[in-house]
């Protein structure tokens, strides 16, 4: 869905692609890109992009991709079964929180503190990140307004479960 999303408003070259693609990974998915050209391929020999050759001057030659018409048909499909998509955001604490019991109290108290204190600390970069974007496109202004309100109600969370223990 990235790729094509990215290749849906203009052709873009393998460079364009990657360097377009690990902004958007590391600000949102806390993910990486390694390799772009593995999915490319797969794309390209599925149709749903398109790759052209373009000469360059004392440069190695480059390729432009571009979006074809059974790509956007692919990219609205995958676009709106994301949206409907119910994912569980955090498996690995749920995980741990059905066997805290076996964890002595003091030491969960303070590691649920301490997941609080890093939790405050992503949510002031958030609100660092969102107060740059107030002029940037509002795509991305809702992707930080949504992670601000998943941090916020899951610190709200915590301070409840220690409450609780």
């Amino acid at each position: 869905m990235l790729f094509l999303g990215l290749l849906k408003d203009s052709p873009k070259h393998g460079y364009q692609i990657k360097k377009e693609s690990v902004v958007i990974m590391s600000t949102f998915a806390g993910m990486d890109t390694d390799s772009i050209y593995y999915p490319l391929q797969s794309m390209e020999r599925r149709g749903l992009i398109a790759k052209t050759r373009v000469p360059q001057k004392r440069r190695p030659q480059r390729y432009v991709y571009r979006i074809t018409d059974k790509g956007r048909a692919r990219f609205k499909e995958l676009l709106s079964n994301s949206i409907l998509k119910i994912d569980r955001p955090y498996f690995s604490f749920d995980l741990s929180l059905y066997f805290i019991k076996n964890i002595p109290r003091k030491l969960t108290q303070h590691n649920l503190k301490a997941r609080a204190r890093l939790l405050n600390h992503l949510k002031r970069n958030l609100l660092k990140a969102a107060a740059a974007h107030k002029k940037s496109p509002l795509s991305l202004r809702l992707i930080l307004e949504h992670n601000l309100k998943l941090l916020e109600a899951e610190i709200k969370f915590l301070f409840s479960l220690q409450g609780q223990l």
